[in-house]
């Protein structure tokens, strides 16, 4: 049984990870032209780290496609640092993936998956305290509420 310090350490070491490949990306990506061809085999090689740390494949298209966009056809200035080019270009693209909100209409959903027969998945994962089984509930009501069954499975 793995104890809460456990959870934390690996919490904190895939995030260690995640910090070494953009570190990695930013320093290699500055140290050489920023031309589109250097560029896009950064990107590339960013990508797959970024999958290798469990990154979801539709995130990390869309953080190195991001971060393409914004470094692409940028006029550089002699003294200007390339380093910070790339760091911005990298943060704004995690800052705006991190913070895009999309509204999910769950009934809709459900509706649309008893349509195709297959059943709707959603998991709830956090840490202790911040309402996941209050929130299981309520939408076990609505779901109920709405002529759709539930089943609940859960696991530590």
């Amino acid at each position: 049984m793995l104890g809460k310090h456990s959870f934390n350490f690996g919490v904190i070491l895939m995030f260690e990870k995640l910090k070494k490949s953009i570190t990695s990306f930013v320093d290699k990506a500055s140290a050489q032209e920023l031309s589109p061809e250097k560029i896009r085999s950064n990107l590339n090689e960013f990508k797959t780290r970024l999958l290798e740390n469990d990154v979801a494949l539709v995130v990390t298209d869309k953080i190195t496609e991001d971060i393409g966009l914004r470094i692409d056809g940028m006029r550089i200035k002699i003294f200007e640092d390339k380093k910070k080019i790339v760091e911005k270009a990298v943060e704004g693209a995690l800052i705006d993936i991190l913070t895009k909100v999309k509204n999910i209409d769950l009934l809709e959903s459900a509706t649309e998956k008893r349509k195709a027969r297959k059943p709707l998945t959603i998991v709830f994962a956090g840490i202790n305290g911040t309402g996941k089984t209050t929130t299981i509930g309520k939408l076990t009501k609505l779901f109920l509420d709405s002529g759709f069954s539930v089943i609940l499975a859960c696991s530590d």
